[in-house]
């Protein structure tokens, strides 16, 4: 059984999770095709951009800094969205 994919490859803390309140830095993905008008689809980048990023190392390799060290960081999930 694998997770659900993430953005970075951070841990999933999703609104009225116990652990909301500790997280310093979180993201989340917003589906909208509101910018396109002959070619919609891009209400599902935040899936590619998290699949995507997947390859991003945890630590810099030229000033050695890990970041999702120094901050608590999470993927939020994405943003609902309305349908009229």
């Amino acid at each position: 059984m694998s997770d659900i994919p993430t953005f970075m490859r951070l841990p999933h803390v999703p609104e009225g999770h116990p652990r909301a309140g500790e997280v310093e830095i979180g993201l989340v993905g917003l589906p909208w095709d509101g910018g396109t008008s002959n070619r919609p689809g891009a209400r599902h980048a935040p899936r590619a951009l998290r699949d995507a990023s997947t390859m991003i190392r945890a630590q810099h390799p030229v000033t050695g800094l890990r970041p999702f060290e120094a901050r608590r960081i999470a993927d939020l999930g994405d943003v609902g969205t309305s349908r009229a």
